[in-house]
């Protein structure tokens, strides 16, 4: 078993996959294994279409359903390269829901609840760059274009984007990297406080958003990732293009799409950033 995972996290790997989801779906495949108590070799489309339905009875999610097959049918289609029938597993079907959007006063109490200059920093990223949490900790120095006022983002697949800089954030950051002079961003732009040749943790931005909201007595749900929808969000309401804001977000669907880039290069520069409308309420 052991051998099969390991390459199955080398074909997920050279398909560019993050490490994150290296260990999701590595996590999700081993309790297939463990559910069919077999040779992987020999179990069959049968046996995974009883699986989800066991995942079904057993009161999971549909996208918690859907995330665990991914994996199987990854690790079967990809890895073992399988000639199984295509649609031998439909995914199902989900119930979609409106995004969680927080006011632009709301996301103002929370980026000044913020315990430091760095936490309010990268609040800030979040928001005014509609930035991933793993994107927001992946940021190197040399990813912040100041002449041309842009943000070089490396995405999900290691796609490459650019997004707007506003002077707001621009500012933040500046006073950040005075007043944390102490740590070495050699590298990273947000390094770890224990280690700085590694970049901030996922688990430590979300206790910061965390601890951050609780502090501003926001109820609403939602984690760091409230912050990217409320960026579209505002964006969308203040008159930008719905394609714009696509390419901004870094969707795989408009990354691809060629006869679009020339809109993004003209504009770009062009966007009144949602984070400028609540400058004047942020603490200095």
């Amino acid at each position: 078993m052991d051998q099969l995972i390991a390459q199955f996290l080398f074909t997920l790997k050279e398909r560019g996959f993050s490490p994150s989801t290296q260990a999701t779906y590595a996590s999700n495949l081993r309790k297939f294994f463990t559910y069919a108590g077999k040779n992987p070799q020999e179990i069959s489309p049968e046996e995974v279409r009883r699986y989800q339905v066991f995942l079904i009875d057993s009161g999971f999610k549909p996208r918690t359903v859907n995330c665990n097959l991914a994996a199987v049918k990854f690790f079967y289609f990809k890895t073992l390269a399988r000639e199984w029938p295509e649609k031998f597993l439909p995914w199902v079907k989900q119930r979609r829901t409106n995004p969680v959007v927080y006011s632009p006063d709301e996301i103002a109490e929370v980026i000044n609840a913020a315990d430091n200059i760095k936490h309010r920093s990268m609040l800030m990223a979040l928001y005014a760059a509609g930035l991933r949490s793993c994107e927001v900790v992946r940021l190197r120095p040399l990813d912040i274009d100041s002449k041309r006022m842009v943000i070089r983002v490396l995405g999900k697949g290691d796609k490459e984007r650019q997004v707007t800089l506003c002077e707001t954030l621009l500012l933040a950051l500046r006073r950040y990297w005075v007043e944390n002079s102490s740590e070495d961003k050699t590298y990273w732009l947000f390094p770890n406080r224990h280690d700085h040749s590694q970049p901030y943790s996922l688990p430590a931005l979300k206790r910061v958003f965390a601890n951050a909201k609780a502090k501003a007595k926001i109820h609403k749900p939602g984690g760091p990732h409230v912050f990217r929808h409320s960026f579209a969000t505002h964006l969308l309401e203040m008159g930008v293009d719905i394609r714009i804001i696509q390419m901004l977000l870094g969707h795989s669907e408009l990354s691809t799409t060629t006869k679009y880039t020339h809109v993004q290069q003209q504009f770009i520069a062009q966007i009144k950033n949602p984070l400028e409308a609540i400058r004047l309420k942020l603490k200095r």
